[in-house]
């Protein structure tokens, strides 16, 4: 059995859950040794209330979990139903990312790659875990961006 904790740890050596979020395990798997495990942080919301990431496993039982953690100690983990297929029928990337949020406050989910096609593919990511296709019109809040122009 493997558990996952999110631990921040600030530039300063000082550990970031202090006051912010208390120490808590966010997801646990029992899968088979030598499997791939990969995490990332994607980024934190611009008003820096979320920090969203992806949490993936291969082999025989694979997954993909976004997660949510918020500065309040709460946190959300939807685990994307389909994910791998949508991904391998977009041809483009082998795990996820997340990009944002739409106006209605889901998720917006992207190939995690850094080739052309990541823009051309995204989805909407409801609290069940369903994978919606966006249109090209649709909107997106991006995540917050610290590059200086």
């Amino acid at each position: 059995m493997a558990s996952y904790t999110l631990r921040i740890t600030l530039p300063d050596g000082r550990d970031g859950a202090v006051g912010l979020i208390p120490p808590m395990g966010f997801t646990a798997s029992d899968g088979e040794w030598g499997r791939r495990l990969s995490v990332h942080l994607d980024g934190f919301s611009k008003d820096g209330k979320h920090i969203f990431g992806v949490i993936s496993e291969g082999g025989k039982y694979s997954l993909v979990q976004v997660f949510d953690f918020r500065r309040d100690g709460s946190h959300s983990e939807i685990q994307v139903k389909s994910g791998l297929a949508r991904l391998r029928a977009a041809n483009c990337g082998t795990s996820f990312a997340v990009a944002g949020t739409n106006g209605n406050g889901e998720l917006v989910l992207e190939p995690n790659t850094e080739n052309r096609c990541r823009g051309g593919h995204r989805w909407t990511l409801d609290k069940e875990g369903n994978l919606r296709d966006m249109t090209k019109d649709e909107a997106v809040v991006s995540l917050y961006d610290s590059r200086v122009p």
